[in-house]
């Protein structure tokens, strides 16, 4: 069985959702199912995650692709992810995906208001509870770990990707920022196939992947992020493959798809001004001038 050599670590809502569809169209590479968090064991218990290598190894059991990869974006805020997975595999290749943090924390205070993980629906409201959470008030019930409740340190990529860095050569790693994703997907898409060593003239379909969203039901949704005991129990006599493929029908079905509200120009100067100094940071690791982010 091939194993798993190439990994998505984030970070959440920079555009990793659609690049795992679209490498899992080629023929040459399977992606197993995204977000099975294995590698992070410092952060949640997720559904379905793996809780031994044998578990997560069975998700590519079967499978003949040159290249088996597997997407979780938590990886990059986890302290241990770097390291886990540099163990079970010290060649693994590690595709990063950036975005302006003014864009990045409102999409991501989103995503956790639609997953249940944030009950504060204002994300200035959320931003300005960041000092609770990080003392472990004000904790939302169903929120599985305080860390992304940290909107700044969410957005801080530069500490994130040092711990990759100084874990991995340099050359298993790329880099793709959300500027350039969006203006050129054909080539940002063939230079990770190139870096992948696959077929590079492979042209998958590329539709909107992941969009901004809303819950249909509400409680529909707090049940299968906190189903019951003898469900759960129940529910073992079907395999995690097809528990897992329910569990998406039905999460896709009970979504909407809105764009998102503008966000206030106060609230805006804030966050130019708190992610100043990070944005620069991260800059000069890449290598890159990031000053149009903050303009």
């Amino acid at each position: 069985m091939k194993q798993p050599s190439f990994f998505i670590a984030g970070a959440p809502k920079c555009g990793t959702t659609a690049m795992d569809s679209y490498l899992d169209q080629h023929p040459d590479i399977h992606m197993g199912p995204k977000e099975l968090n294995y590698f992070c064991d410092d952060l949640f218990e997720a559904p379905y995650k793996p809780r031994t290598e044998e578990n997560f190894l069975s998700w590519f059991a079967g499978r003949t692709e040159a290249v088996q990869g597997e997407g979780s974006v938590f990886y990059m805020c986890s302290r241990n992810a770097a390291a886990n997975i540099r163990a079970f595999n010290p060649d693994a290749k590690i595709l990063i995906q950036l975005r302006n943090p003014l864009q990045f924390l409102p999409s991501h205070h989103s995503q956790l208001v639609f997953e249940g993980y944030e009950d504060l629906e204002n994300f200035a409201d959320a931003y300005d509870a960041q000092e609770d959470r990080r003392a472990g008030r004000r904790i939302p019930e169903k929120c599985p770990m305080n860390t992304i409740l940290d909107y700044q340190a969410m957005a801080d990529f530069e500490p994130q990707i040092r711990r990759f860095l100084d874990t991995f050569p340099r050359q298993q790693l790329h880099f793709i920022l959300f500027d350039d994703f969006k203006k050129d997907l054909p080539g940002e898409y063939r230079k990770v196939l190139e870096w992948l060593g696959v077929a590079p003239d492979f042209t998958p379909d590329f539709k909107v992947v992941n969009p901004n969203k809303q819950v249909r039901n509400r409680a529909l949704m707090s049940f299968m992020r906190k189903t019951p005991d003898w469900v759960t129990t129940a529910s073992q006599v079907i395999p995690a493959s097809w528990r897992h493929g329910l569990k998406e029908k039905i999460k896709d079905a009970n979504t909407k798809f809105t764009p998102r509200d503008p966000m206030p120009d106060s609230l805006r100067q804030r966050l130019r001004a708190d992610m100043a100094e990070p944005v620069a940071r991260l800059g000069a690791l890449l290598g890159r001038d990031l000053g149009h982010w903050l303009a």
